[in-house]
């Protein structure tokens, strides 16, 4: 039984979207950088000698890991790049890996194309095909090798488990919006305005002249006007007879102030549907400090459920070299997320909440345990003992008097 899969026939146009399309673009990227900064791979298990060897072979695999690479050493930052480019662009990411054919190791890391990969359902297992032409146009269902190939996808569900794309709640969005930023260039065309509105009255009959002179004059004038409106450039001034009328046609407030809100109401549902915040987009002229850091703290939530999968695949690529090497260390990469803007207030808080405590307990309000807990520890280092105690606030600072 083959699985649905929504999105085979949306990857040209969603990285046409990521390509052309400025806020789209701008969006993808935060998403890929917030996911590739940051992060530290660490070694575990095994001796010294064993960890050397290990960052040696993983240092060598980061020469040929990328099949394209010939900036010779950035194979694992061009896997991440691709891993989280592919994933929030097309919801999904495939990756086979090439051994040698002795298995000695990794020759390199193929890129597949995740949408001619799909699932099938056999028995109680679900397997991986992906689909080939062959010659006269054939096409061919080839199972893939399941110790070879990583697949990934982001948010799947039951009715389409080859994954969503962040793209999928605004193409239609992103098409409105392009469509009115064409409507405004087309409308702003006409003398650098909206829209311009040419009213011409009917000028007075001058004395002694007659009515065929007269109709002639204006409608020579009539000519005149329209030919100086149709040769008219955005940075040409109108000379017109006191007859004429030029004004503007805008809706309420001015068309450009309409426009603007119009633009501000798309854009809006843009960065909603890329999941991210108006500040992170430049998009946004009001927002507080204070939201900034409480936005940070989700924004950051939600980078990490999709930094997982990538590290997921990382771990699977360093691993999978370090077991054909034979070596018994395993690698385990970290997120560590970008600096959070309200870490500062945060730490001064604490700081705060530590020196009020403190003050309790060195004027007696409160023991040293009860301290503690009101500090998030289970007791004080120190038991309230009377030589253990400081000194009370009227002794501090000077020096007890010597008996004799």
């Amino acid at each position: 039984e083959w699985l649905i899969d929504e999105g085979t026939f949306l990857s040209d146009y969603y990285r046409y979207l990521r390509t052309r399309v400025p806020m789209v673009a701008d969006g993808i990227a935060v998403w890929v950088d917030l996911s590739t900064s940051g992060n530290a791979v660490s070694l575990k298990g095994g001796s010294t000698i064993d960890q050397d060897e290990a960052q040696r072979f993983l240092d060598d695999l980061n020469y040929r890991a990328y099949e394209f690479d010939y900036e010779w050493g950035s194979g694992f930052q061009r896997l991440t790049e691709l891993f989280f480019l592919n994933f929030y662009t097309n919801g999904r990411f495939c990756a086979e890996i090439v051994p040698y054919a002795d298995m000695s190791g990794i020759a390199y890391v193929g890129i597949v194309d995740p949408f001619s990969v799909k699932l099938k359902r056999e028995g109680d297992t679900t397997q991986l095909y992906q689909s080939r032409f062959r010659e006269h146009h054939t096409q061919e269902d080839i199972l893939l090798p399941k110790d070879r190939i990583f697949y990934s996808a982001f948010e799947p569900d039951n009715k389409n488990p080859m994954g969503h794309s962040l793209l999928d709640s605004i193409k239609w969005v992103v098409e409105i919006k392009e469509k009115l930023i064409e409507d405004m260039a087309k409308a702003s065309q006409n003398a650098g305005f909206p829209r311009i509105k040419v009213s011409i009255a009917q000028p007075p009959q001058l004395p002694g002249e007659s009515v065929q002179d007269y109709v002639a004059r204006v409608n020579n004038d009539f000519d005149e006007t329209i030919k100086q409106f149709r040769d008219l450039a955005p940075e040409d001034n109108i000379f017109s007879m006191a007859n004429v009328m030029v004004d503007y046609m805008a809706a309420a407030g001015g068309q450009d102030f309409q426009w603007s809100i119009n633009l501000d109401r798309v854009e809006g549902e843009v960065v909603a549907g890329l999941r991210l915040f108006p500040w992170l987009l430049g998009s946004s002229s009001s927002t507080t400090k204070n939201w900034v850091e409480a936005q940070h703290d989700i924004l950051m939530q939600r980078v990490h459920r999709g930094v997982q999968h990538g590290i997921r695949f990382l771990d699977w690529v360093r691993n999978t070299e370090l077991r054909l090497k034979g070596n018994i260390v395993r690698a385990s990469q970290a997120f560590k997320p970008t600096r959070d803007p309200g870490k500062l207030l945060e730490e001064r808080s604490k700081q705060w909440e530590f020196r009020r405590v403190d003050d309790m307990v060195i004027r007696g309000y409160i023991s040293k345990d009860d301290g503690a807990r009101q500090l998030g520890l289970d007791r004080a280092y120190q038991s309230d003992e009377e030589s253990a105690m400081p000194l009370p606030p009227t002794s501090r600072g000077k020096l007890p008097r010597i008996q004799g």
